[in-house]
């Protein structure tokens, strides 16, 4: 039984269509072939554009991206610092056309375009929300996942900006928590991976903390509303911390043998979503956090309207992974033993 002070997310507002493991065809397992990278390297994000392979490393200071032709590293770019030419972090790429992109520093709360070919990066846009997760720039506008415009508003899934970073509108239904919390923490507690697709102009959501996927088209509709293929919902535990002697924030934990990952990656390629799933529990008792793997064998893919397609198992697991839509080969780092950098041939699909 759940303690007093742990709280359940509840689905009961939203419309829901269930999935199940064996509406998804098992394709067997996947093994991946090592590509070898720096030591010294530890990527955590990895992105598919123009060809190449970008892995990004926040605390690589020297140049936090480097860029990959498969096992030949091209380059290595933009340092890590406050300087002209440098970022304090990189959080999300997103891809705008093949020369431009978008950089997200979370540190910064900015988004940042930066040109490939010059290496150049410009002028920040500062989000003036107060708790946000990921931007998107769609269209002529960002979305940004969990926003809150100011204290005390009703939270939605997303908030809408223009791209000065100026707030427009909410919009998007959540899931109803059986508690109040703050704007951040109430983020915290609907975190998702997200991915956006120019082609089909739709924006596929993971959650965090229970085995709930969305997917919205550009006018702001939802598409679908996916829930399992285990059924749980996140029990989240509230914790005020002191940030000075005056001040606290709440936040939400996650509980011993409650708490469960649910999305750890996803990502929309060849008109599919690849959905990197885990299900397991975030700590376990009478394990340490190094014991437990963070690593998944799990990749569900189904299509845009959310109808379940295939399951693949991956060797080794992997926390994180991109798609080359040029050559049918999936690449994901793992964490099994050091970071590792690893290429698996998709089957035609």
């Amino acid at each position: 039984m759940a303690c007093q002070n742990q709280h359940t997310i509840k689905f009961d507002k939203l419309e829901l269509h269930k999935i199940t493991k064996d509406q998804f065809k098992s394709l067997g397992t996947l093994s991946g072939t090592p590509i070898p990278i720096d030591a010294t390297f530890n990527p955590s994000h990895i992105y598919h554009f123009n060809g190449r392979i970008f892995l990004v490393d926040i605390d690589h200071t020297a140049g936090m991206l480097r860029i990959y032709d498969d096992s030949i590293l091209v380059s290595e770019r933009i340092p890590q610092g406050a300087g002209p030419h440098e970022l304090p972090d990189i959080w999300n790429i997103q891809q705008i056309t093949p020369d431009s992109f978008m950089f997200y520093s979370l540190y910064g709360r900015k988004i940042i375009p930066y040109n490939y070919p010059k290496d150049t990066l410009y002028s920040g846009i500062k989000i003036n929300l107060l708790a946000f997760d990921n931007p998107i720039v769609f269209g002529t506008t960002l979305w940004v996942t969990s926003g809150n415009p100011e204290p005390g508003c009703k939270s939605s899934r997303f908030s809408q900006c223009d791209l000065s970073g100026n707030y427009i509108t909410q919009f998007g239904e959540l899931p109803v928590l059986d508690t109040t919390l703050s704007p951040e923490a109430y983020g915290e507690a609907f975190m998702v991976k997200h991915d956006y697709d120019p082609n089909s102009q739709s924006v596929v959501l993971g959650y965090v903390y229970t085995d709930f996927l969305e997917i919205y088209q550009m006018n702001g509709e939802v598409a679908t509303r996916l829930f399992g293929p285990d059924y749980f919902t996140p029990v989240l535990r509230p914790r005020h911390y002191a940030t000075n002697a005056s001040s606290y924030r709440m936040v939400v934990r996650p509980v011993i043998d409650e708490t469960r990952y649910a999305t750890k990656d996803l990502k929309i390629a060849k008109h599919k979503i690849f959905w990197l799933y885990d299900g397991r529990f975030i700590f376990q008792r009478g394990k340490t956090r190094s014991e437990l793997d963070d690593n998944c064998t799990d990749l569900y893919l189904m299509d845009l309207q959310g109808s379940p397609w295939y399951h693949l198992k991956l060797d080794p697991p992997l926390f994180t992974f991109a798609i080359a839509e040029d050559s049918n080969i999936l690449y994901g780092l793992s964490s099994v033993n050091d970071i590792g950098l690893f290429k698996y041939v998709l089957p035609e699909l």
